[in-house]
């Protein structure tokens, strides 16, 4: 007697597809007209794409498919490019190898042999046969850009709910991406090895613009989540949503230069371009999870990248607001405790990194208490955490990265996973307590000096 195989609700064929590895996907389809349909349904929830003809022309395809395009939940956007800027011929190719050289390979000398004196990357400069196809690449990313209508297949995915623009490369792995590219790309040490994104640091660049503005114009009110792992202040020069006011999750890392601003003496000023992301983000009602990051791109790398108020109005709330996530800000006491007060109904999770009081690029102006020297009495984190412990009824909080002061305080350090400091913060914001940050923990600018026991003043 042959066993027979147990009918089984829809349902519980879609949790075992879960389990089914990506590459078995295909075979897993085939052995019936049901496991077809869920193995479709799991096959085609995520997709992938780049700037290439053939990448585009297989999200065409998938869009143009009545029945695959339904499948569409997720899609991961790698928008690095090939074109490096300025880089138009082979005398290009080589400067900037040599000088990518110099500036990040130390030249190892060897007497066995003249060729191994040779940094990789001064290798890569020689090699024609990597400059003409890095040129075939940059030729096909330059036709599959051409055609702004190409990108109207987004539009079609009516059941499209997330869209995570990457900045490295990406291949599918067994459920979701695995990225193989990190930020910045650089040269495989053997054999050197050029890969897409290796321009996304230079000064002229504008990693996410053409991106964002694609995903404004295209996407329905279906998608509910978007996340942007870097993109300059100009996307929001077009601050209106489209179709994105019905997003509950946003995630944001600006990537910008603080010092040597490239439109300083335009209008379009570091200080507008904020204002015109904190209209953006005002115009999204729905949200109920907000990341906001700044990553400096000049050379001071600890000066923050703009302030908070640039961001968030003083009146601006978010009714649903259960996750926030702010990064790389400076800020006043009062603009911080205030954006959190206003959310104090509805926030369940707060997120700080590298917040900071010292006065940012944009905030010469206000005025700042000078810190006593050598005493932390006058200090805000303190006094801010108490009010935040007060006002929110938080269930996680997590801080990390540089709690910044003025004067000689330079403030707090909670930089690693295991810092006890660091837990005993985010315990403190959570249950309440004793405030931990005192002056036996903090850091000066004098850090030889013997530190007096010095109580903080509440």
């Amino acid at each position: 007697m042959t066993a027979e195989v147990p009918h089984l609700p829809a349902e519980i064929h879609r949790l075992i597809a879960t389990y089914v590895h990506r590459d078995d996907l295909p075979h897993y389809r085939l052995a019936s007209k049901q496991l077809c349909v869920t193995g479709t349904e799991e096959l085609f929830n995520t997709i992938i794409f780049h700037y290439s003809t053939a990448s585009i022309d297989r999200l065409q395809k998938l869009s143009a498919n009545d029945r695959l395009r339904r499948c569409v939940k997720t899609i991961f956007w790698d928008d690095n490019l090939w074109h490096i800027y300025r880089l138009e011929g082979m005398h290009e190719w080589k400067w900037y190898w040599d000088f990518t050289a110099g500036l990040f390979m130390p030249r190892h000398r060897r007497s066995d042999s003249q060729e191994l004196d040779k940094p990789l990357y001064a290798q890569l400069a020689e090699d024609r046969r990597e400059w003409e196809a890095y040129g075939d690449k940059v030729k096909d990313e330059r036709i599959a850009r051409q055609t702004m209508s190409q990108f109207e297949a987004l539009g079609n995915f009516q059941n499209l709910r997330s869209i995570h623009m990457v900045n490295g490369q990406l291949s599918q792995a067994h459920r979701g991406v695995r990225k193989v590219a990190h930020t910045l790309p650089r040269a495989l040490p053997v054999p050197p090895v050029l890969r897409r994104g290796e321009g996304i640091n230079a000064f002229y660049a504008l990693p996410g613009v053409e991106a964002f503005r694609t995903i404004q114009q295209y996407c329905k009110t279906s998608l509910r989540k978007l996340k942007l792992d870097r993109v300059q202040p100009q996307a929001f020069t077009s601050w209106e949503p489209g179709e994105l006011h019905c997003l509950t999750s946003l995630d944001i890392t600006i990537f910008g230069f603080s010092g040597d601003w490239r439109f300083q003496s335009t209008k379009w000023t570091l200080e507008l371009l904020m204002e015109n992301l904190e209209m953006f983000i005002a115009c999204l009602p729905e949200l109920e999870s907000l990341k906001v990051g700044l990553e400096n791109g000049s050379v001071d790398t600890t000066a923050p990248l703009a302030s908070i108020r640039h961001v968030f109005a003083a009146e601006t709330a978010w009714p649903k607001l259960q996750k926030l996530s702010l990064s790389g800000f400076s800020a006043t006491p009062d603009t911080l405790v205030s954006l959190l007060s206003r959310h104090s109904s509805t926030l369940k999770d707060l997120r700080l990194r590298d917040i900071s009081w010292t006065a940012g690029p944009n905030d010469a102006s206000e005025e700042k208490p000078k810190v006593p020297l050598r005493s932390i009495q006058h200090c805000a984190w303190p006094g801010v955490l108490k009010e935040i412990a007060e006002c929110l009824s938080l269930k996680r909080a997590t801080v990390s990265g540089t709690l910044g002061e003025n004067g000689d305080v330079l403030g707090w350090r909670l930089d690693k996973k295991d810092d006890e400091l660091a837990a005993d913060v985010e315990n403190y914001l959570v249950s309440g307590g004793q405030c931990p940050l005192t002056a036996h923990n903090a850091h000066f600018a004098i850090d030889n000096c013997e530190l007096p026991p010095i109580s903080v003043t509440s």
